[in-house]
């Protein structure tokens, strides 16, 4: 099974190229931080390489930019390549197959909009309403969370 579900920012407006045969091809990448902090309090992010491509890649580029919130539900995939001078190249991207606006700007706009451009060939209409309700639920959540404050195991008295 090779399946990846993040949500996360996007760290520069996504870029929107098209290849010789005109289909549309998004790129970008995605800050996704982890749920603890390293030994100095820090927030522990990660930063992924995303690509997107047809009506995905395009609704992307048009209704995220650098910050949005976005949840994306893809696959892994590696890719290699020689440079000019002969040197092996590798890079790990994630292939989006679904993508979520999850910014509280326009919400349900843009996820109707979404669901009218992109076709989901696993999950019916009413499955897919319900589980992008429930992603918004759970970016809620993970608001609320990040608002406490995170207690230092040294402050417990056992």
């Amino acid at each position: 099974m090779n399946k990846v579900i993040l949500i996360g920012r996007l760290t520069k407006d996504p870029d929107l190229r098209y290849t010789t045969s005109q289909i549309p091809v998004c790129s970008f990448k995605l800050a996704v931080s982890r749920n603890y902090k390293d030994s100095e309090g820090n927030k522990i992010t990660d930063f992924f390489p995303i690509v997107a491509w047809r009506k995905i890649g395009e609704a992307i580029s048009k209704y995220c930019r650098k910050g949005s919130l976005i949840a994306v539900i893809g696959e892994l995939q590696t890719r290699t390549w020689d440079d000019e001078r002969g040197e092996k190249h590798y890079i790990t991207e994630i292939i989006v197959q679904e993508a979520l606006f999850l910014d509280n700007w326009g919400k349900n706009e843009v996820k109707n909009e979404v669901m009218d451009e992109v076709e989901n060939e696993n999950l019916n209409d009413e499955d897919l309403e319900t589980f992008i309700d429930g992603l918004f639920d759970e970016v809620e959540k993970q608001e609320e969370l990040e608002s406490f404050t995170e207690i230092d195991d040294e402050d417990f008295p056992f």
